[in-house]
């Protein structure tokens, strides 16, 4: 069972930044749903490159799409299912189907094992991908209105959250979230877009055991730029953080390396 940490923050406040403090990027695979900066370079210093999968007779993923008449999206689930072996390079992926994401979950699971930290950025855009989508928009309203909103929950869930339950002990994956404040409740909370009936299936935080929230600390003119990121470990006013105890102090550095190695120390891996 892969082992699943959450982070959640608004917008530039160290979500991304954090992984900028890993140490060998060859053993970390990025799979977004949008191009933005990885913030991660391998052991040597070199920017990680984008995911390519060949063969003998096909010298790239576009290739062997075309051979097994699939898009780039759906091709992990052909390749699952595909007896002959093939060869992998590369560190990231472009993907925005998020019915796709557990085939390529277990992609990574199973067909490349030197990969021993998965990231999902920016989970939230996966969900406005498929809100976006025409014949989605058309669907009638009414009951298969709310229909259409639990269809959406239940493929987030299943294909994503408890598809990680399959995958090899050795795995950890970093999930990111956008927040919303609440100013109901004064908290921040996972933004869900959609709206209320979309919210009230989508309950992710109830799956994770770490969930840690950025915080940027206000400028007092003593503080470098870079130490204002933080990360809060625990749950503490408008922030329902929680860490296992792994961290005693509320506020940590910016810091994913940190995390993950803590993380790893915890569950013996």
């Amino acid at each position: 069972m892969a082992y699943k940490i959450g982070i959640v923050g608004l917008t530039n406040t160290g979500k991304s930044y954090s992984r900028r403090t890993i140490k060998k990027g060859e053993d970390v695979f990025i799979l977004s749903p949008s191009h933005k900066a990885l913030h991660i370079r391998d052991s040597e210093g070199n920017p990680l490159k984008p995911l390519n999968i060949f063969t003998d007779s096909s010298k790239n993923m576009e290739e062997i799409c075309t051979k097994l008449s699939c898009t780039k999206n759906a091709l992990a689930g052909k390749l699952l299912k595909a007896a002959n072996p093939v060869n992998i390079e590369g560190n990231y992926l472009v993907m925005k189907d998020v019915r796709m994401l557990e085939d390529w979950i277990k992609f990574v699971s199973l067909k490349m094992p030197h990969i021993k930290t998965l990231i999902l950025p920016d989970f939230t855009h996966y969900i406005s991908e498929i809100i976006a989508q025409k014949e989605f928009i058309q669907r009638k309203s009414g009951g298969e209105a709310f229909q259409r909103f639990w269809e959406l929950a239940a493929d987030a869930l299943n294909n994503f959250i408890t598809g990680m339950d399959e995958m090899r002990e050795d795995l950890l994956v970093v999930t990111e979230y956008h927040c919303e404040y609440n100013e109901a409740t004064n908290m921040f909370e996972i933004f869900v877009p959609g709206g209320k009936m979309l919210k009230d299936k989508f309950l992710p935080d109830s799956y994770y055991d770490v969930m840690l929230y950025t915080h940027v600390m206000e400028d007092d003119g003593n503080m470098k730029q870079s130490d204002r990121y933080k990360f809060v470990t625990y749950n503490a006013g408008k922030y329902n953080a929680r860490c296992l105890n792994l961290f005693e102090d509320l506020y940590i550095p910016n810091d994913l390396q940190l995390v993950l190695d803590k993380v790893r120390e915890y569950i013996g891996i």
